[in-house]
């Protein structure tokens, strides 16, 4: 049976009515958010109790204590330089990186590659496993952390990656990174079109952001990840974002975006790459994906904010004790994490 395609106009007014239905969510003071899937415990529980709390908590702190323990200059069994390049971006890496997860799945992977060669007095059994824990290591961060520093490309698609550790992949810390990029370059063009227009009024910048159901259940990543840490970042920066509530149609972007006068548009999702994937699909306020000279523009402003402005983690969690999903006495301290059921909502 050939169904014929809907024409234009009711393609609109499609888009139009799954957007009224949409919830509109304005942290910190608007309506539902969904809880980010790596803030769960790994084994997800139908309730959040003090134990898995103060377990998310103790992990937290160890492996930052590990971290701030490892040196970088130390040459592992006289490791080559490009060797000794990538843990030392990886130790940084894993500093930054908000996710306890995948932090934490680096820092092991530093440990391993950081084994000293056992002495002589040790089996040649125990010998070999070191070895290979070690060698198999070392190459994983290697692609993790390529010594050429390449990271993923931002461009007129916006990201795609897989959803791994790594600059190279899509992960918390590279959609800070790119949503502090963009928060940035929309200031600029703003000042920019003010002084030009000599208007000394500056307007609060508006973003809407939607995404898919894209996951990785192994590092605890997902499309409903990103777009949340997304909305913190853009919140840090002061604008007003709006976060479509569940699921959206990546069309429906470019329409809110339109509709409700935006700068920008963000969908998260890899469109039709491999579901192992995740993607960060940009749309400018005219509704339209971004193009030259705009999308050299944010890359260029995302290679300029690749520190992390504030501790997201913290904030995260403070909008969670503000709200009544986690009490304060059992919150995490600056440096560790909060552990949430599936349920959970923040308002």
């Amino acid at each position: 049976m050939i169904v014929s395609p809907p024409s234009f106009l009711s393609l609109q007014v499609l888009l139009q009515q799954t957007f009224l239905r949409s919830q509109l969510i304005h942290l910190p003071t608007g309506c539902t958010i969904p809880s980010p899937l790596h803030l769960h415990s790994v084994t997800t529980t139908t309730t959040t109790t003090a134990t898995a709390t103060a377990t998310a908590t103790s992990t937290r702190c160890t492996v930052r204590g590990l971290l701030r323990n490892m040196s970088t200059t130390t040459n592992p069994d006289n490791a080559d330089t490009s060797t000794i390049k990538v843990i030392d971006s990886a130790i940084s890496w894993a500093n930054d990186d908000p996710n306890e997860i995948t932090s934490s799945y680096v820092t092991k992977l530093i440990e391993e590659a950081q084994q000293q060669q056992p002495n002589d007095n040790v089996s040649s059994n125990n010998n070999n496993i070191i070895s290979t824990e070690k060698s198999v290591a070392i190459q994983t961060l290697m692609e993790l952390f390529p010594p050429d520093n390449s990271r993923i490309s931002f461009g007129t698609a916006g990201l795609r990656s897989a959803m791994k550790p790594g600059p190279l992949g899509m992960n918390d810390l590279t959609v800070i990174q790119s949503a502090q990029g963009i928060a940035r370059y929309c200031q600029q063009q703003q000042q920019q079109q003010q002084k030009e227009q000599n208007q000394p009024k500056e307007e609060q910048i508006k973003i809407v952001i939607g995404y898919d159901h894209r996951s990785n259940s192994k590092f605890q990543l997902s499309s409903k990840d990103f777009a949340i840490i997304s909305k913190l970042v853009f919140d840090e920066a002061g604008f007003e974002c709006i976060l479509l509530h569940d699921y959206v149609a990546t069309p429906l972007i470019a329409y809110a975006t339109t509709k409700l006068g935006a700068t920008v548009g963000i969908m998260v999702t890899a469109s039709h790459n491999p579901k192992e994937d995740a993607g960060y699909k940009v749309y400018w306020k005219d509704g339209v994906q971004i193009r030259p000279p705009i999308d050299s523009g944010i890359a260029q402003a995302i290679q300029e904010q690749l520190k992390p402005w504030v501790d997201y983690r913290s904030r995260l969690s403070e909008h969670m004790i503000s709200h009544g999903i986690i009490d304060k006495s059992s919150s995490s301290s600056s440096s560790s994490s909060t552990t949430m059921n599936n349920g959970d909502q923040c308002c």
